[in-house]
């Protein structure tokens, strides 16, 4: 039988199906080769299988990486919670130590190196980061010789190491003398509150002297700051002191003046004598006083002080003050106790005003 498309006979012509039907070939097609059950193509089932296992793989795969990543949130997070607690820890901690005296002298401590370094960069005065005026400054300007500097050091060690001192009183009295400078260039901003040398660091009859005050460039007057819980030693002090005032105030070896923005080494003569008493309480007060934001109570802190210096001023008038005619000077302490009074009056008045 001859194929009527192409007119070739072909082997399947009257070959008939179970049914009866004509068979008809597949004129030459190529099988499925998904029906192929070997060769270059794995079998339709077993693709099918193999792609399954890949699938399922891939899946756990990408579970096992999600499932990292949600432990590392996880970490994270608690290490972060962790971070946060040991910070509130530490903030704490940092908090109660600065409340602690410990902390509060470290402020005071702080407060005074900030202040001297102004005054030693800025201002230009001979002291050291404690505020304390540095002798062997006057030698290095040809003040004073080199051997008389050294003289005062020597001789002032040797006093010092030979004194007896309160044992109760010397550490408290360090702070407060600490305390008061800090606190006066806070409450005198342009005034000059500076820590005596150690050589004028005790009167004649062997009391201290501790701090000068300038205004307007000039020293006004010393202080003598007592710190004692004993009424007698702070009387005793006071009574030094108007001694010292009647025979014409004191004498400061190592002092200087600031004259049109230029500073001059030099001594002093005829400077009145103040004294600052406090007990115990009323430094540790005045500390943490000083480290706080309370500015109400620094106002009040600093009225009350100044109010008691300006009461010795006025007793200090009601005195007949004598005047060594080696030195003479009464105007200039004249002058010195009306230029402090008026300094401290402003100051107050300033106080009140803020309210």
């Amino acid at each position: 039988m001859i194929n009527s498309q192409n007119n070739i006979e072909s082997p399947f012509d009257g070959v008939l199906d179970a049914g009866g039907a004509q068979v008809v070939p597949d004129k030459g097609l190529p099988r499925d080769v998904s029906e192929a059950p070997y060769g270059d193509f794995a079998p339709k089932s077993a693709l099918s299988t193999k792609e399954a296992e890949r699938l399922a793989k891939l899946a756990a795969t990408r579970k096992i990486i999600e499932d990292r990543k949600k432990v590392n949130a996880e970490v994270l997070v608690a290490q972060g919670k962790v971070n946060a607690f040991r910070m509130q820890k530490e903030q704490k901690i940092k908090e109660a130590k600065s409340l602690s005296w410990e902390g509060q002298l470290q402020k005071i401590d702080d407060a005074v190196v900030r202040m001297a370094k102004k005054q030693r960069d800025i201002d230009l005065l001979p002291v050291g980061l404690d505020g304390r005026i540095k002798m062997e400054e006057y030698a290095k300007n040809s003040i004073y010789g080199q051997g008389v500097v050294g003289a005062d050091v020597n001789s002032d060690r040797y006093l010092s190491e030979k004194k007896e001192i309160n044992e109760e009183d010397s550490g408290i009295g360090r702070v407060a003398e600490k305390f008061i400078y800090s606190f006066f260039g806070e409450i005198l901003p342009d005034c000059e509150f500076v820590r005596t040398a150690d050589f004028d660091d005790k009167h004649i009859d062997g009391d201290r002297l501790d701090a000068l005050l300038a205004v307007d460039g000039k020293v006004t007057c010393a202080f003598d700051i007592a710190c004692t819980n004993n009424d007698d030693i702070a009387n005793r002090k006071k009574a030094k002191a108007l001694k010292q005032n009647m025979d014409g105030g004191a004498r400061i070896k190592y002092s200087f003046e600031i004259a049109d923005n230029e500073m001059k080494l030099k001594p002093e003569t005829n400077i009145p004598i103040l004294t600052l008493a406090f007990n115990r309480a009323e430094i540790t007060n005045g500390v943490r006083c000083f480290n706080s934001t309370d500015i109400l109570a620094k106002n009040a802190l600093a009225k009350k002080v100044l109010n008691s210096l300006r009461d010795q001023i006025a007793e200090l008038r009601g005195y007949e003050i004598r005047f060594d005619p080696r030195f003479g000077g009464r105007a200039a302490y004249n002058q010195r106790i009306d230029n402090l009074d008026k300094k401290f009056a402003d100051i107050i008045a300033e106080i009140e005003a803020m309210g």
